[in-house]
Parts: structure tokens; sequence; C-alpha cells
């Protein structure tokens, strides 16, 4: 009951009727194939998102909980399967383009050995950690990017990278966690 009572306290009504609707008219919308796939869940995006600049082209079985937390840019590109919990917000530039079967996760579990004595993991509070992505980057496929992190403008994560610290602009990086691996000129 503790743990209920903190996270009614952590959201307000808007966020969890938001997060509501995003499980029941999300599960509708994310199936819808085509150009009237993208139109709707364009204007459902527009209606949940924290903001929303432009068109955002997110193919189907694409998964966003909490969106009240994702503020997106212009030209936003998702492919399929991939999965955001922007619980802790996420913010995406401009030009921002996501590979398939990519995980971005705005928040985590306390792992102290305090938590571990609270009760059921389960019913911790997340601790939660904004993520941005910079203008003009590319994730490639199935790229994770977890916790308080910043990928900065003009970077390119290569595929089955973990993104776990910052990553400076105008590089590329790879790696569990990721690193950079090159300077782009």
């Amino acid at each position: 009951m503790k743990s209920l009572r903190t996270f009614l306290r952590r959201h307000t009504f808007g966020q969890l009727f938001a997060y509501w609707l995003d499980q029941i008219a999300g599960i509708t919308v994310r199936w819808i194939p085509g150009y009237t796939g993208f139109v709707l869940r364009t204007l459902w995006y527009k209606l949940t998102f924290r903001s929303l600049r432009g068109i955002a082209l997110v193919l189907p079985n694409v998964v966003i909980e909490h969106s009240y937390g994702m503020a997106v840019g212009r030209n936003f590109r998702v492919n399929y399967g991939c999965y955001f919990d922007a619980r802790g917000g996420i913010t995406f530039g401009d030009d921002v383009l996501i590979g398939p079967q990519c995980v971005i996760v705005s928040s985590s579990h306390d792992t102290t050995a305090k938590s571990i004595h609270d009760g059921p993991r389960a019913l911790i509070p997340p601790t939660l950690g904004a993520v941005s992505v910079g203008h003009n980057v590319w994730l490639g496929a199935h790229v994770t990017v977890i916790g308080e992190c910043l990928i900065g403008n003009n970077s390119i994560i290569a595929a089955g990278a973990v993104v776990v610290d910052d990553i400076p602009e105008n590089c590329v990086a790879g790696g569990t966690p990721a690193r950079v691996l090159r300077r782009i000129e």
C-alpha cells in the first residue's frame, strides 16, 4: 500500500490518465499499417506527447509507454519493434532515425543494498533519469539506451550498442557499454 501511495504521489492525474490512454488507444493505433497508420499515429502522438514538432514517421509495432514524457523534433523516424519508456523524459532533436528493435528507457530500479530490504522489488518506485538525443542522430538496430544520458548532435550509435553514459557530438559510438569508436569530421 505504501508503494501505491508513493506511485500516486509521483504522478499527476493527467499523467495517469495519459498512461491509461496509451495502453488502451495506443494498442489499437500501433498496429495499423500503411499511410492510414502513419496519419493516425501522428495525430495520436500530437495529443499525448509533451511536444511533437512536425510529423512522426513511426512504423507499426512500436510501443511507447508514458508518452507524456516524450518531446520530439521534426523528421522523427522510428523503425519496427522499438520500445520507449518515457516516464523520466525522452527528448529527440530534429532529423532522428531509429533502427528496428531499439529500446530507450528513462527509468531504472534502485539497486542499493537498502532497497533489497524495502519489500518486493516490483513495488519499489523507479528512479527517473531523462534521456536526450540530439539533432541528426542515427541509432542502429537493437540499440539500448538506459537511464540519464545525452547523445550529442550528428552522432551514430552502432547496432547492438548499450548506451549508459553521455556520447559526445560528431562521433560514431558502439559496444557494451557504448564508447566513442571514431570522430566524424
